[in-house]
């Protein structure tokens, strides 16, 4: 357990928010630890976490305590469920906000005795329209608001969403010092993300290629520079590069605060249905997000208004409600049918007609 406040806090009421994963849900539910603490400012937040994304939800302001869970599996983890439970029961939580709503969640749930709230995470509803084609989620919020709107009876005030907007937390020294020594760190950046967690929710690396040979020979957008930023596994991102000085792969070079510091300093991103998209958005800079076999209605769109989603609506998707599902057709034909010219035509819209007018 990661300990941030040494304060006397035995008087101060307790709640414990779970979210072990994944990188883009963790992100996204930040907006609902700003919000809780925006109504319940007395209260002493603390925040459970697999452990690799600990140094996330670490750097919150607004959370008071980081639990961390390493998840395994058998014997190993079944103690570490037994484990956890009694360190809720021993730490006296009042309240605990379910926001993973697995069967872990369920076990801490039965043996710790704690008052639990489960999210709704519309399940059946997602099932029912990945295998029926019926949409019952068009008119539902983003999940960027989703939570807190499902949540809002613990509130009698208004609460205006532009407040949701990520501060810059306190970073290390040596972590200040390492972004402060990246190379295009004081230009106009359009970050390029091709990343995902699934095969079936990447716009195809090659189509990405052309979107940087589209801009990189655009005499207007020659003041931007191109940075690509992925993860150290995400070895398929090392092919994209340009001719020039402007295109800065990133890939593998930064941890995961460092990554997400740094899109706070991009004028706009591109990515797909993934973490990028919600680190990006948190930060207020505009994306253009890439869905293929996911559906934007799950709730896991873009929601700021500068921002865009591609999306085909081909007839076989969405084919699965994560995009774990391999592809079954011989092309990939819902990434397919979204085009280089048309991301590089409202990319160009954004960066030289929308964003000079913020």
């Amino acid at each position: 357990m990661l300990q941030k406040s040494s304060q006397d806090l035995s008087s101060k009421p307790r709640i414990l928010i779970i979210r072990f994963s994944s990188l883009g849900d963790i992100v996204i539910q930040t907006s609902f630890v700003r919000w809780l603490k925006h109504i319940k400012p007395d209260y002493h937040i603390s925040f459970l976490v697999a452990k690799e994304f600990a140094p996330l939800v670490n750097n919150l302001s607004e959370v008071d305590q980081v639990w961390t869970y390493e998840r395994t599996s058998g014997l190993k983890d079944v103690k570490q469920l037994l484990s956890t439970a009694k360190k809720i029961s021993h730490n006296s939580i009042d309240l605990v906000f379910d926001l993973h709503g697995n069967t872990r969640t369920a076990i801490l749930s039965f043996i710790s005795r704690a008052p639990f709230i489960k999210v709704d995470k519309r399940s059946i509803r997602r099932k029912v329209l990945v295998k029926f084609k019926k949409n019952y989620l068009k008119n539902l919020s983003s999940q960027h608001r989703r939570t807190i709107e499902d949540f809002q009876f613990l509130s009698n005030s208004c609460f205006d969403f532009k407040d949701l907007e990520r501060k810059k937390g306190t970073l290390s020294p040596d972590t200040l010092t390492k972004i402060n020594e990246l190379p295009i760190k004081n230009e106009k950046i359009i970050i390029i993300s091709p990343v995902a967690s699934f095969e079936s929710k990447r716009w195809p690396i090659e189509l990405y290629q052309n979107l940087i040979d589209l801009i990189l020979e655009d005499q207007e957008l020659s003041d931007f520079k191109i940075v690509i930023l992925a993860g150290p596994s995400d070895h398929y991102c090392q092919a994209l590069s340009g001719d020039s000085g402007r295109v800065k792969n990133l890939q593998g070079k930064l941890n995961l605060v460092e990554t997400f510091e740094y899109f706070s300093k991009a004028s706009l991103c591109v990515t797909n249905d993934t973490g990028s998209l919600h680190m990006a958005e948190s930060y207020g800079i505009p994306c253009l997000a890439i869905f293929g076999s996911t559906s934007p209605d799950f709730g896991f769109r873009p929601h700021l208004e500068k921002s865009r989603l591609f999306y085909s609506e081909a007839s076989c998707s969405p084919c699965s409600t994560t995009g774990k599902r391999p592809c079954h057709r011989e092309q990939h034909q819902c990434m397919l049918d979204i085009k280089p010219a048309s991301v590089y035509s409202i990319l160009k819209e954004k960066l030289l007609g929308d964003l000079l007018s913020i």
